[in-house]
């Protein structure tokens, strides 16, 4: 359990963290918007380690170890999402150009995370364990790095 506090942490302070800003009325701009997908994406991810820790607390053994794959895919897919969030709202917010183009740069983002993730699902990830210890491994990971170091 003791690996499962930061995670659990994390849901709680972005869970208060979205009430608190779905909670005021907000103005309808293009970062707003961008900037909500960004909180909502960030507690999916939260919720998605929380429940990670915890199946693996007392190892993983069989058919635990393909929900383990498919929840490290899951998540991968929520940092893709979460980066390529954070590189619009930051494009927004420093140039006045980007918000003229949004829409294309948009779609490309789009199409370039939609590519990526096809890639992530059909990749691999396999689960290592050392002495208690796990950790992960596989193209999978490869790719999301790539792209997150992209952005």
């Amino acid at each position: 359990m003791a690996g499962a506090h930061l995670p659990i942490c994390s849901v709680i302070f972005s869970g208060l963290l979205c009430f608190v800003y779905f909670y005021k009325k907000r103005i309808k701009l293009v970062e707003n918007n961008v900037f909500s997908v960004m909180l909502i994406v960030s507690v999916i991810d939260s919720i998605l380690v929380s429940v990670l820790q915890l199946i693996s607390k007392n190892g993983i053994q069989g058919f635990e170890s393909v929900i383990v794959e498919v929840f490290n895919k899951l998540d991968f897919i929520t940092l893709i999402m979460f980066t390529n969030c954070l590189f619009l709202y930051t494009m927004l917010i420093t140039y006045d150009r980007v918000r003229k183009n949004f829409g294309k740069i948009f779609k490309l983002s789009a199409a370039l995370d939609f590519v990526v993730i096809i890639f992530v699902l059909l990749n691999n990830v396999e689960v290592i364990s050392k002495g208690g210890n796990y950790s992960i491994a596989g193209a999978s990971i490869f790719i999301t790095i790539v792209l997150c170091a992209i952005y």
